[in-house]
């Protein structure tokens, strides 16, 4: 019965990358405490459903960073931030690189 919570709150971030879910998205969507959500993505996966929903994020937004002509703030948007700067420090936060800066390595 966990690895099918795991797996529809897995499918459930895919599917909204935009809508900057948060532990309490993950509670109605599973009817599960906090505590037994992140106790069941814990065992799973050695990490916070946050954080496994931020890396997602993260790797949506490098994508995009890498592969289209977007700028920043049309990313930052697509990737459900209200604000590029917002998006900026969320980025740097987790990767460590400004998304300007990933993006002009992505050129090198």
């Amino acid at each position: 019965e966990g690895c099918d919570v795991i797996t529809l709150l897995v499918h459930y971030m895919s599917e909204n990358l935009q809508a900057n879910l948060t532990i309490h998205d993950f509670m109605l969507k599973t009817n599960l405490s906090a505590w037994a959500i992140n106790d069941m993505f814990k065992r799973a996966y050695h990490t916070t459903p946050k954080k496994y929903y931020d890396h997602l994020r993260l790797t949506y937004a490098k994508n995009l960073l890498r592969n289209s002509f977007k700028s920043i703030k049309e990313i930052a948007e697509q990737d459900g931030f209200k604000e590029p700067q917002t998006f900026s420090r969320w980025f740097h936060t987790l990767d460590g690189r400004y998304p300007s800066e990933y993006k002009m390595q992505k050129k090198l």
